[in-house]
């Protein structure tokens, strides 16, 4: 019999966030986005807010995937497409769809960023 593979699993996600793990790790992006908004280093922000929590690596890394600094969250609003599409030409990254598309239905853990991007 094959054997299931849930892409981007690891079986602490439902610990690390889970719903008791969410609001903390809204704190903390709350608190990175302040801080990375403010000229501080993402990498750095992540290390610090991450050691006052206590968060695991995972959970660090979700955190600077899921986290921007002000400037560039405008940045990357500014450069959305706008809803009116019909007749154009739109390329898409099939990769960056594939992949995320497959965690999903493996049902692991997806994380929708504070740019609406939905990452892995």
């Amino acid at each position: 019999m094959p054997e299931t593979v849930r892409r981007g699993y690891a079986p602490g996600d439902a610990r690390e966030f889970g719903e008791k793990a969410l609001p903390l790790l809204r704190r903390a992006q709350r608190d990175i986005f302040y801080l990375v908004s403010r000229g501080y280093a993402l990498e750095r922000a992540v290390t610090f807010v991450g050691d006052r929590f206590q968060f695991s690596a995972r959970q660090r890394m979700a955190l600077a995937r899921a986290t921007c600094s002000r400037g560039s969250l405008l940045g990357r609003r500014r450069r959305e497409c706008g809803g009116d599409l019909a007749g154009k030409t739109l390329l898409v990254d099939g990769f960056n769809l594939i992949i995320p598309l497959e965690i999903a239905l493996s049902r692991s853990t997806l994380i929708l960023c504070m740019d609406g991007a939905v990452r892995d």
